[in-house]
């Protein structure tokens, strides 16, 4: 817990002067003073307009009374507050921030909001690129690894729960970006993947293990039957023509 400024003049230089918004809320989580950089956040011009918003209101919270119930009860229990929250700001853009909130001596509580939402994006495209296939969008070989290590340690502690790993590789796909160009063989990938995400359940993994070749992880206790089954619908789909910028091309797997 932190004392309250005697002096007004100076809590109004440092909301005027931070790049972080900033607000003075009362008791009852309502604002009394904002600074500029938390309107901005809003697309107000002023920080008059958000003079009297509650601050379930002004974070626009997903579900927001329970989690501001959640908010309510931790500084009144420890007198601060810290997590991230998203809600939408100016042009109803998404806006990821970081909440500081202290409760002053008397009663009243200071906001600080931290605008994250460009880490959020940056660390949303490093997971992207560190799992995901750029060309398909389909999990990558790391993702792949990382499932199935988790596949195999629910197999240790449920010795009946089974999974199964197929591997495939498309044929002729050398021969194919040969004559028709890389670009050609990119398309060509991009609906092999489609056509084997359309056939796989959707809690399966269709990975890309890297140039032509595929993996998918089935995670579903099925049986040898539904295996081969399934092995023998991929040949069937993926020996069906794909057509390509009016080209006619035949694969297999």
């Amino acid at each position: 817990m932190i004392s309250a400024a005697s002096d007004s003049s100076y809590l109004h230089a440092l909301l005027n002067h931070s790049k972080d918004g900033l607000a003075l809320l009362d008791p009852q989580g309502n604002i009394r003073l904002a600074n500029q950089a938390l309107a901005s956040f809003y697309g107000h011009d002023a920080p008059d307009a958000l003079a009297g918003a509650n601050l379930s209101v002004l974070l626009n919270m997903e579900d927001s009374q329970t989690l501001f119930s959640q908010v309510t009860e931790e500084l009144d229990r420890n007198g601060v507050y810290r997590g991230e929250v998203s809600g939408s700001g100016e042009n109803g853009r998404t806006l990821h921030m970081e909440v500081h909130l202290n409760r002053l001596e008397d009663g009243d509580v200071l906001l600080l909001v931290q605008d994250i939402t460009r880490r959020k994006r940056a660390e949303k495209t490093i997971y992207y690129h560190a799992f995901y296939d750029s060309l398909t969008g389909l999990s990558n070989r790391a993702q792949l690894i990382d499932r199935m290590k988790l596949a195999i340690k629910r197999r240790r502690f449920s010795p009946d729960q089974r999974f199964a790993l197929l591997l495939m590789d498309l044929d002729r796909f050398k021969v194919i970006n040969e004559s028709l160009g890389y670009t050609i063989g990119d398309k060509l990938l991009k609906k092999v993947a489609k056509r084997l995400v359309d056939i796989v359940k959707q809690q399966d993994t269709v990975a890309r293990f890297g140039g032509d070749e595929f993996a998918i992880l089935i995670d579903d206790n099925l049986d040898d039957v539904d295996i081969h089954t399934l092995m023998e619908r991929i040949n069937a789909e993926l020996t069906r023509t794909f057509i390509i910028d009016d080209h006619e091309i035949y694969t297999s797997v």
